[in-house]
């Protein structure tokens, strides 16, 4: 009897880990890295930042706040998902603030 109950334990905890595996889950794991201020997102920030050679540092502490304040107040919408074979495309509507 308790080998039923793991088999089953097992096959229902494989079978969550397959729901969270589609494409709108891994768009939106993408996003809230960004929101979160994941540090894999700082990272790749900081390098496109300091490789730009027409900004002072000052220039560039200013712009790195301001790109954290963008992800930070991102927001989303999934509009829709569609599966063709092996090709998924993921519509998605993105708000950040206006900088005008």
């Amino acid at each position: 009897m308790k080998k039923i109950i793991v088999l089953l334990l097992l096959l229902l905890i494989t079978g969550c880990e397959n729901i969270r595996n589609t494409p709108t889950n891994k768009v939106e794991d993408f996003l809230s890295r960004y929101q979160r201020m994941d540090t894999d997102v700082i990272e790749d920030l900081n390098n496109s930042i300091s490789k730009d050679k027409y900004m002072n540092e000052s220039q560039k502490k200013e712009y790195q706040a301001l790109i954290e304040k963008q992800y930070q107040n991102l927001s989303y919408k999934i509009k829709k998902e569609e599966i063709i074979e092996s090709t998924a495309t993921v519509e998605v509507e993105i708000e950040v603030l206006d900088y005008k």
